[in-house]
Parts: C-alpha cells; structure tokens; sequence
C-alpha cells in the first residue's frame, strides 16, 4: 500500500452504517470526491483490504481513504523551474510566499510562467505523487502569502469557509482616521467590467472588507485590512470607493512615483491543517517596495 492515506477508527457509534455514509456524514465527502476513490482499487481500504461503499463497519475497524489523487487525472500543469519561498509545508499543503509580477496560474498570454507550474516542478522533484490545487489567488501585482493543497481532500477542506484567513498590509491614498476595526460594506459581484474595471450594476452580492489605521504620513495611510468575503479586486474597490484608492493603483486610481504597483500585500495567512487540526500562522515578508513606503 502507497500514498497518502487518510485514517478512521469506527466508533460505536458508526458501527453498522455503510463506508458510504461514513465518507457523506462523517466526512463531508462529496459525491464526486466518493466516485473518485471507490473506484481506484487502492482508494478506500477497511482493515488494509479495499471495500465497497455500500459495506457496514463494525466499532475498532480502521477505514482509510487515498488522498493522494489518482495517477488518472494528472493536473496537466507543465513544470517550470522558479525559486519558491516556502513559508510552510507538511505532506497535505505548501505555503509560499508570492512575489509581486507573478501570476497565479496559467491564463491567456501566461501558459506556463506561473506559480502554479513553479509549484509544479517543485512537486516533481520532492514529491511527484502531490497534485496542485491552489486555495484562494491573489492578483499578479499583489505579492504576499499563498496556499497551495497537495490532494484534493485537503483541498475541499481547505476551501471551507472560515479554513484560511489572510490579513494584508496596503496602502492608501490621503489620510483615513478611525480607531479600531472600521468596516465597508458595500456590494460587489454582479457588476461589470469595461477595461478591467469592476462597475456597480444593480443585484450586487455582499462584500465585506476590515481594515485598521496603522499610521499616516506623507498623504498616505497605513492599514490592516481583512476581507470577510472573497470578491474580484474587493480590497482595491473598496478602497476607491471610499476616495482613497490604493497608492500606485492605476485601474481605481491615479498610479505613483512611489511604486510601480498597487500597494497591497498578504503579510499573514492564517490555516487550519486540513487532517490534524492545528492552526497554523505563516508571515510573508514585506518586499523591498512596500518598505520603502513604510519608510516615508
């Protein structure tokens, strides 16, 4: 027996109800992630020997489900050779940290120079088996703390609500004052977009940011900023919305002297380890940019 494996004592009170309903109720398997193990003749396993769903369990028994993804669903990611700046990694997950200028995946006019195919050929050196599912993104100028899975289980989980946290650092336009956690709420998704741009239309979802006032100086502020929802561009909308567009932001505001980009950062990254449960905290380094304005 090879792989990752994910492992289940039966309790008494599971016993007698099917591996199926084990993986549904206990689990939270869905029933695509359920068809995708069953049948892989090493993917579910009662005692070391493989198992149908529909078979009852018995309290003591050991159930064990192949995390690793099947050999038959490659991601078709192709390797490209990076430097990374891993932050964290265990057998289910790697946290790096993402320079600005890099895009996240492969995309028009990026098919291969991305993180994602970096992670690739990194994973083909330390760990061929390990697939790449990125949780969550951040925009190409946005640099700061990401999280890639290695199997799809500890992706699902990690993609549940509240799993993964992050807390940016940016900088604003002019000088915003309040003490204290302030909030915008103000919708976003349903909007359009015109040159990239998003633009309110009617029907917008919700979208909620936090953010906190560290300093102000030289017309610009310093912030804590967190986002309770995950839209398009939501920390820079926001932002703009207030009349204080991010420095160096040229789609919501005016650009800078001051730095070629728009000035937000994920500083910290927040996780859940999707099977043992620890609560896992990872720094990413302020770049050289942000600094200099952290500096003024």
């Amino acid at each position: 027996m090879s792989g990752r494996y994910r492992t289940l004592v039966i309790g008494k009170e599971e016993e007698g109800r099917t591996v199926g309903e084990i993986l549904r109720s206990v689990l939270g398997m869905s029933a695509s992630r359920i068809r995708s193990v069953k049948f892989d003749a090493a993917g579910l396993l009662l005692d070391g020997e493989r198992v149908r769903t529909s078979a009852a369990v018995r309290a003591g028994q050991c159930l064990q489900i192949l995390l690793t993804d099947s050999d038959n669903k490659p991601d078709k990611l192709l390797p490209f050779d990076m430097p990374l700046h891993i932050l964290y990694e265990d057998e289910d997950l790697i946290a790096l940290a993402k320079p600005a200028g890099i895009v996240m995946h492969p995309s028009q006019g990026h098919p291969y120079d991305t993180l994602a195919n970096g992670v690739r050929a990194y994973f083909d050196q330390a760990d061929a088996a390990a697939r790449v599912h990125c949780i969550g993104r951040l925009d190409k100028d946005t640099s700061g703390a990401v999280l890639f899975a290695k199997n799809a289980e500890a992706a699902r989980l990690l993609e549940r609500p509240g799993a993964v946290k992050k807390q940016y650092l940016a900088f604003c336009e002019g000088e915003l004052e309040g003490d204290g956690w302030q909030v915008i709420d103000r919708p976003m998704e349903g909007c359009r977009r015109e040159d990239g741009m998003l633009v309110m239309t009617e029907g917008g979802r919700p979208a909620v940011t936090r953010y906190r006032v560290r300093n102000c100086a030289e017309g610009m502020t310093a912030l804590d900023v967190e986002i309770e929802t995950g839209r398009t561009h939501q920390i820079r909308y926001h932002f703009a919305s207030l009349g204080h567009p991010l420095v160096g932001d040229a789609l919501y505001g005016h650009g800078s002297a001051l730095i070629g980009r728009t000035a937000l950062h994920a500083a910290f990254l927040t996780f859940v380890t999707p099977f043992t449960h620890r609560t896992i905290t990872v720094e990413a380094p302020v770049p050289e940019d942000m600094g200099r304005l952290a500096l003024l």
